[in-house]
């Protein structure tokens, strides 16, 4: 019933390495599901709780996504899933992946002042300016702006809710 905005992959990696040991056990039947974007950024802590925490997070897959799940607490933590125009936006190595929530939208509700475009990338590669990003969010228009993009993401996390 409730949600949490965090800031930045890695305040959100430390308190899932962090905190969740000191509060688990306060969750109940509650759900942490933890979100990165499926940037440099977020898939560098994905990977890193995946590998140095790997006792106390598990990969399982739902839907051919990877998804860490704590071994003892309903704590399950996911990357942003493309929809299909930013299929190109991720990749397995790292340092190729650009996708933030922000290009989640399409590009005609993404200025071009909002952009860094990468460099040597066919098709076009861009990613968002992040000194950009609370200017941005507060000019986006609910009733003209396509949400639909998001679809893929909130199915993987109805999919987690229901999970026993």
């Amino acid at each position: 019933g409730g949600g949490v905005i965090g800031e930045g992959a890695s305040s959100l990696a430390g308190f899932l390495y962090s905190h969740i040991p000191k509060i688990g056990e306060m969750l109940g039947s509650r759900k942490i599901i933890a979100i990165f974007d499926n940037d440099k950024e977020g898939v560098d802590q994905f990977n890193k709780i995946a590998k140095e925490y790997s006792n106390s997070y598990s990969i399982i897959e739902i839907d051919g996504n990877n998804i860490l799940k704590h071994k003892n607490y309903s704590v399950y933590i996911l990357k942003l899933i493309a929809p299909t125009f930013r299929d190109k936006f991720v990749h397995k190595e790292s340092k190729y992946c650009y996708l933030s929530t922000e290009l989640l939208l399409h590009d005609d509700n993404i200025p071009i002042s909002n952009r860094d475009i990468i460099p040597d990338t066919l098709p076009q590669k861009f990613s968002f300016k992040s000194d950009k990003k609370i200017d941005f969010a507060n000019k986006i228009a609910p009733d003209s702006t396509d949400f639909s993009v998001f679809k893929k993401t909130i199915d993987l996390i109805r999919k987690i809710k229901s999970i026993d």
